[in-house]
């Protein structure tokens, strides 16, 4: 695989989740060494903290959801996986939207370095949501 062709793919997509996932063969320490930065960020920077907020809405507890990257980078793109995810409660969805057993976070937009985005639903139980997929950018 050429270098170009590499560089093309990190910039539409998660490079580093496409050799772990053996869909590339790549000396990835070279890789990483000549592209620095882009290696030290993975879904494992985006953390995800749900806590109850004491409040209950028609019937069911409300959680407040925190979205935080902790990657040096910006990522975009940021789906969570949501499989059967529902609330009585309005979910604004410029920052969440479902989409099947996925749900996408601002929209696709940037979250910057170490920013983070707040949402709450309202549900029991709470739904245990996991980054499934992002694009690094700005490493």
């Amino acid at each position: 695989m050429s270098r170009s062709l590499i560089k093309l793919i990190v910039d539409e997509y998660n490079l580093y989740e496409f050799w772990k996932a053996g869909l590339c063969e790549i000396d990835f320490q070279s890789w990483c060494n000549e592209n620095a930065g882009l290696c030290d960020c993975s879904l494992n920077n985006i953390n995800i903290g749900t806590v109850r907020s004491g409040r209950e809405i028609s019937g069911q507890p409300e959680w407040n959801v925190t979205v935080t990257n902790n990657c040096r980078c910006a990522q975009s793109q940021i789906k969570l996986s949501c499989m059967g995810f529902q609330t009585v409660e309005s979910v604004d969805p410029l920052i969440f939207v479902k989409n099947g057993d996925t749900c996408l976070l601002i929209n696709g937009n940037s979250l910057e370095a170490s920013a983070s985005v707040h949402f709450s639903y309202a549900w029991d139980p709470p739904f245990l949501l996991l980054p499934v997929g992002s694009v690094i950018h700005g490493c």
